[in-house]
């Protein structure tokens, strides 16, 4: 008997069928790669424990596109070819368990942990990572452009299955989009138009570098909660523009560094905090759309899709905690381990703390 129907029904995105409607988010974990930033056996063993698990969808973390753009320090580099083969062997060993794999792109901005940051304008990061970045040239922004189809395309010729863009959480592109982040006078700062150019400007670039079949997906803030900040309702205009332009679902979430709502929410938020932004935006197109922010038990993302509030939802640390979150809830097995980080925990502290790489059920 197949527990929570909804949850485990499969969903066309793109060109790919997913076995289940559950996605496992990117996060940027901080290990699983060498001194050039190629994934190793380490991170191969994390992701098929978790496709061996059951989950539908996975995507790799924290993929920069630019040396620039690296948020952490041990994050997958994707700015070189040399990175494809060690990315081949960990698709090759993740695609004998039946999961749809990709890779989230991003460059951090103002929010990467060294000191050649660069952003839209040279403001600092309103909380947590210290320093003020550089502001962009007009040349800088078309090589940034250039680097996230580059990096597109090294995914594609991986084998990965479809790739998505990290437009949210106050990382450079929702730079770009939000007014408090964004004070440039020239083609890319000032109104709606001129702030969605770079993100549409790379969407062109990615879609020359691996054809028009590839898949790819947008991860956007629903809200930055935070003051002058990327709002719904330019979430909404933003979700059609993407959908005219040829994604294949929409990943919502919500939050910056020093929002009012934590991008990473805390055991005292309300269970599904973001889901009503996915709804907002799921009643605006007719692509797929992904609901997150604390999904934590297989009822309420079973609810969320039988409601019509969301397509497929985003689970992160359920399934740090357990790989085999997918398989126990599909087969009605009780789920019994929890994910103890709290928002003062990088995802690598909860890890060291509570798993091995070889952990597998």
């Amino acid at each position: 008997m197949i527990h929570y129907p909804h949850l485990f029904s499969p969903i066309r995105i793109g060109n790919f069928t997913a076995k289940n409607r559950l996605l496992m988010s990117a996060m940027s974990i901080n290990f699983g790669v060498d001194e050039k930033g190629h994934v190793t056996d380490q991170l191969t063993e994390y992701f098929t424990a978790r496709a061996r698990g059951g989950v539908g969808m996975m995507l790799v973390g924290g993929g920069a596109v630019h040396p620039t753009g690296l948020e952490l320090p041990h994050l997958p580099a994707l700015w070189e070819d040399h990175s494809i083969p060690a990315l081949k062997r960990m698709v090759n060993a993740v695609r004998a368990h039946d999961a749809i794999f990709g890779v989230q792109l991003m460059h951090g901005g103002r929010k990467s942990y060294h000191d050649n940051k660069v952003a839209p304008s040279p403001l600092p990061a309103p909380a947590v990572v210290k320093g003020i970045p550089r502001e962009l040239t007009l040349e800088e922004i078309k090589e940034l452009t250039h680097a996230f189809g580059d990096a597109s395309r090294r995914c594609r010729e991986a084998g990965f299955d479809f790739i998505e863009i990290h437009a949210a959480h106050g990382y450079l592109i929702n730079q770009f989009l939000a007014p408090n982040s964004n004070l440039r006078k020239d083609r890319y700062g000032g109104s709606f138009e001129n702030r969605v150019r770079f993100l549409m400007e790379l969407l062109d670039d990615i879609r020359c570098e691996v054809g028009a079949d590839f898949p790819v997906g947008v991860r956007i803030n629903g809200e930055d909660y935070i003051e002058n900040g990327f709002g719904l309702k330019e979430a909404l205009k933003l979700a059609v523009l993407l959908e005219r332009k040829g994604v294949a679902y929409l990943h919502v979430s919500a939050g910056v560094y020093g929002s009012r709502q934590l991008t990473i929410p805390p055991m005292y938020a309300a269970q599904g905090c973001f889901v009503h932004l996915a709804e907002a935006v799921k009643l605006k197109v007719s692509i797929p759309v992904f609901a997150a922010g604390r999904i934590r038990v297989p009822d309420f993302a079973d609810r969320i899709i039988r409601e019509g509030r969301a397509d497929a939802v985003a689970i992160g640390r359920a399934l740090l905690a357990d790989p085999a979150f997918a398989e126990k809830a599909r087969t009605g097995r009780i789920l019994q381990r929890k994910c103890q980080a709290t928002i003062g925990f990088t995802y690598a502290n909860a890890l060291n703390a509570t798993l091995l790489p070889s952990t597998g059920g």
